[in-house]
């Protein structure tokens, strides 16, 4: 996977060094003093790791039923999404594993392309074992720890200093190696074209009945990022987008009117939850990808958490609300 630990250390010091150099020498102000000094922290070794919700006073009280009783309040607020016609994909499985199969984690990172992939992997990977009647608990990658082991200096230069994102879709493959993931994705048509357009949602509905997608390259519009747990409608962002998002796309409904919604599952404390219509996620011009292989275990090169909430602390890579925005063409 990474480097040997000599020379991880030794690529480390290397960019420490010139960056001090840069920074304070040839008076490059190219990031800000905070941001260095966290880039410096990790190049020293001092990474924290994920936080599991047990060791944090983030909610006053969380139990197994966190993920549900989140739910719970976005359909107090939407409750169309009670509807027997809403499909949501853990519905398919028993009851029982609900509790168990259902995790969230908040972005105090930005690195939204690793959060997403996590967490689908673990749903994948409840969904096997579901299949073959085991237990499921609730383990997922530990993301920090994953960073500090796994990159290169390079690598946190590109993605901490400068803020470029990676690919979700690539990272879900780099957790599951050797396995070989491919995905059905899914572009949302033009919905003046309404045969190809109802189409494609009736397809991405269909799939919803059984597993969770993740949804990639979704470009955020300012309104989007401020606030807000449902858009509709058709929006041009092609010049108006603060960067792009991964979330995981779980569930969908049709309204009376013909209209597709479908339901995102994010990494924000205030919104772990979004509507979307379908319109909406056409004009982020996201892709949506499903998972064609079986995920049956998490490689045993991860060391993993095991809570049904877990952060990713500011340390371990960009601070949320100060990078959100990207002045150089990031990813978050």
């Amino acid at each position: 996977m990474g480097s040997s630990s000599s020379s991880f250390r030794d690529e480390k010091k290397f960019l420490l060094e010139r960056e001090v150099n840069e920074y304070f020498v040839k008076g490059i102000k190219y990031w800000d003093a905070d941001r260095f000094a966290r880039l410096k922290r990790i190049m020293e070794g001092d990474v924290t790791f994920d936080v599991e919700v047990s060791e944090r006073d983030s909610f006053a009280y969380v139990d197994q039923k966190l993920f549900l009783n989140q739910f719970e309040n976005f359909l107090q607020l939407y409750p169309s999404w009670r509807e027997n016609n809403v499909i949501l994909f853990w519905m398919t499985y028993p009851k029982a594993n609900h509790e168990k199969m259902l995790v969230m984690r908040k972005q105090l990172s930005g690195l939204c392309f690793m959060h997403a992939p996590v967490v689908l992997q673990h749903y994948l990977l409840c969904i096997y074992r579901i299949s073959i009647g085991e237990d499921l608990d609730f383990k997922m990658i530990d993301v920090a720890n994953y960073i500090k082991q796994n990159w290169k200096g390079s690598t946190l230069e590109t993605y901490i200093a400068y803020d470029h994102g990676g690919s979700s879709l690539q990272f879900f493959k780099d957790i599951n190696n050797p396995l070989h993931i491919t995905y059905r994705r899914y572009i949302l048509n033009n919905p003046r074209h309404h045969v190809a357009f109802t189409k494609v949602c009736s397809e991405i509905m269909e799939e919803l009945r059984s597993y969770p997608a993740l949804v990639s390259n979704f470009k955020v519009s300012p309104k989007f990022q401020a606030s807000g747990t449902s858009f509709a409608g058709v929006q041009n962002l092609s010049s108006n987008n603060v960067g792009l998002h991964a979330m995981l796309l779980i569930g969908g409904r049709q309204a009376a009117d013909g209209q597709f919604y479908f339901l995102l599952q994010n990494w924000w404390q205030d919104r772990f939850f979004i509507e979307v219509s379908a319109e909406y996620l056409y004009s982020s011009e996201a892709t949506i990808s499903f998972v064609e292989e079986e995920i049956k275990s998490i490689p045993e090169t991860f060391t993993c958490t095991n809570s049904p909430y877990s952060e990713t602390t500011a340390d371990a890579c960009e601070r949320m609300d100060e990078l959100l925005v990207s002045n150089h063409g990031g990813r978050f």
